[in-house]
């Protein structure tokens, strides 16, 4: 039985990226669990509520039931690099300095265990030290085979930082572990994805090398259906927003970049 942690800054992100593999895997027999980094409550604290479910409902289309999703429990504040709480939080020299977010310390949305205190007992503060640590513990606790994650060419600053920071804790810890990296954002969110048609076309900011380095897993039209279905799950994020964006990603294929 492969150990599988899908790693996602926001609920809605796993769902996105890799939720055919997520059903694939867990079908096919695997332990499969979900860690979200933030707490996607970048419009407040009760859409943070409204997303948790969202997520719940979503994933169990997967297979996936709530003992099986943990939350880290940080801010999420922006998508831009300036705005990104956990792009600061990458950037920040100071491993003990306290990034102050719209909180100073990790929580849950509806009052559950974050992982840093289910194994120190108490919430941590937002520092770069606490975050790697609850990234240790995952990694440790869980011992992946596979990660899913976000890639390192994400224009999100969440994603973006979160690749880095688990590349930099991963290669602290030595561990051989198999990464699918997964891509959401890019700089021109006009143009891709592709609003027609079933698979993916390149970006236009990644480079043809990393393009044709991707490994790709394709499915049939029923479970594309399936797909969209999940992501219409999250009505907080307005799947039909901005030419359909989020719906564009429900396409036979889905791929995942080099680590």
């Amino acid at each position: 039985m492969m150990n599988v942690v899908v790693f996602a800054p926001h609920q809605d992100d796993e769902i996105i990226g890799c939720f055919h593999q997520i059903q694939k895997m867990q079908k096919n027999g695997s332990n499969i669990n979900i860690i979200f980094t933030s707490n996607g409550n970048y419009k407040g604290e009760k859409i943070s509520i409204v997303r948790y479910h969202e997520s719940l409902q979503a994933l169990k289309m997967c297979g996936i039931g709530a003992r099986h999703i943990y939350y880290m429990g940080y801010d999420d504040t922006g998508m831009r690099m300036k705005h990104s709480f956990l792009w600061r939080l990458y950037k920040e020299a100071d491993p003990f300095a306290v990034i102050q977010a719209k909180h100073i310390h990790t929580w849950h949305p509806v009052e559950g265990m974050t992982l840093h205190k289910m194994y120190s007992g108490k919430e941590a503060l937002f520092c770069k030290k606490n975050f790697e640590d609850d990234l240790e513990y995952a990694l440790l606790h869980f011992n992946p085979d596979l990660i899913l994650m976000p890639s390192r060419y994400d224009s999100h600053g969440d994603h973006k930082a979160l690749a880095y920071l688990l590349q930099e804790t991963i290669h602290r810890l030595r561990l051989n572990i198999i990464y699918f990296c997964y891509l959401i954002h890019t700089s021109d969110e006009g143009l891709w994805p592709n609003r027609k048609g079933i698979n993916y076309t390149k970006p236009n900011d990644l480079d043809d090398y990393l393009w044709n380095k991707r490994k790709s897993f394709f499915y049939s039209d029923k479970q594309r259906i399936i797909k969209r279905e999940a992501i219409e799950k999250f009505i907080t994020q307005n799947p039909f927003e901005n030419q359909s964006f989020l719906l564009s990603f429900a396409k036979r294929e889905e791929f995942f970049l080099p680590f």
